[in-house]
């Protein structure tokens, strides 16, 4: 990232000031206050302070930085790796395909990518897609989910950081049994969910899995009250839920609430 508003500045030429200063500020976690998000090209004169562009998208040092909020075009190819954020707030874009060489780990990666869509070929060394999620070769993680789904395929062990944020055609949510641990923001940002059935296989609840789901009305897991006491939770894992009851197999829990 840049180490400051001006050398980012001083990198763009071509664009609105607001615009520019708004993609500086983006730089932590302001970009949709401002003008950036009519923003459809970033442009680069030459290689400044490891600042490139390509196609309207900006690079730092070879890294995919920030994708324009309003670039035009559906699909984009992930021709690098990219800033956990560089895609927060992208407005049209629908499908992503990930080339064979293009591999991002750490938490978060793939929270922002909001695409319907993500592709990536059979001779992907890393991921491969299974019903429209985005999941580990090995089959045990799941990256990204898909958007129109309400069953997580069996054998994922592992529900990555922020894998459903901000999926928002999701009303119904099924994981099936083999799903041991939902991490951090799982299932968060997901407005019109309404439902979660979770597997007797839990084992891990992080924190705040399920915030801003405000309309999440009803849980129900798949296994006894004293099973369900068993799975190790972080207290604010349901942070922001209105619904404050578990529907267990032989009754019902109920929860306190987390003020945060």
């Amino acid at each position: 990232k840049a180490e400051s508003k001006t050398e980012f500045l001083q990198a763009l030429q071509g664009t609105n000031i607001g615009i520019a200063k708004g993609i500086g500020m983006s730089l932590e976690n302001d970009i949709n206050d401002t003008n950036a998000y009519y923003l459809e090209s970033i442009n680069v004169a030459s290689t400044q302070n490891g600042f490139t562009s390509m196609d309207g998208v900006l690079y730092h040092n070879g890294r995919i930085l920030q994708y324009p909020l309003a670039r035009k075009g559906d699909s984009y190819t992930l021709n690098s790796s990219w800033s956990s954020d560089a895609f927060n707030g992208v407005r049209f874009l629908k499908q992503v395909y990930i080339p064979d060489h293009v591999y991002q780990d750490g938490p978060f990666q793939f929270t922002w990518i909001s695409a319907e869509t993500i592709f990536v070929n059979d001779s992907h060394p890393y991921y491969q897609v299974i019903d429209g999620h985005l999941v580990s070769k090995d089959g045990k993680s799941l990256w990204a989910g898909a958007n129109q789904t309400t069953t997580v395929v069996p054998g994922i062990q592992r529900i990555k950081e922020g894998a459903f944020l901000g999926k928002n055609k999701i009303e119904t949510l099924i994981f099936s049994e083999g799903t041991e641990v939902l991490e951090l923001y799982a299932v968060s940002g997901l407005s019109n969910l309404t439902t979660v059935i979770l597997p007797r296989s839990l084992e891990e609840i992080h924190e705040e899995v399920f915030y801003c789901c405000t309309n999440l009305q009803t849980i129900i897991y798949n296994g006894t009250i004293e099973e369900w006491n068993a799975i190790e939770k972080i207290p604010s894992w349901h942070f922001g839920v209105p619904t404050l009851q578990v529907q267990c197999s032989d009754g019902i829990v109920y929860l306190e609430p987390d003020v945060n």
